[in-house]
């Protein structure tokens, strides 16, 4: 369940991705990273929803705060952290298309096509 999940919001977020980047090449010169710094963001904020959720049941459950934040604040750090990566290559082909170079953004796109076709027909083959 969580596999496919997983799988469903990585689609959404390629697909977001490969929006922004096509998006992004048709703003003005000063306003061309503004589609995928917005993407990204989105997708970056939407990654910690899940540790905050958790944070404030338990806290409405009972737990202290003090308790709650020490034991769900390490591990949302860490995997904020190791999103981070993603978060940055994103950010610096933002930057490049600002700057005119759209080489990064080529890269990025083809890969991302390959990657949604992928899910595309893997989906296909799981339908009965």
């Amino acid at each position: 369940m969580f596999g496919r999940l997983w799988q469903t919001v990585n689609y959404y977020r390629h697909r977001s991705e490969l929006w922004a980047l096509r998006s992004g090449r048709d703003w003005p010169k000063q306003l061309r990273a503004a589609p995928v710094m917005y993407v990204t963001m989105f997708w970056f904020a939407l990654a910690g929803v899940p540790f905050v959720l958790i944070m404030q049941l338990s806290i409405n459950v009972g737990v202290s705060e003090g308790v709650v934040v020490a034991v769900m604040g390490l591990p949302a750090l860490a995997w904020l952290l190791a999103l981070s990566p993603w978060f940055f290559g994103l950010y610096s082909i933002g930057l490049e298309m600002r700057w005119g170079n759209f080489r990064p953004a080529e890269a990025r796109e083809k890969k991302l096509q390959e990657w949604i076709e992928a899910y595309r027909v893997k989906r296909q083959q799981a339908l009965p």
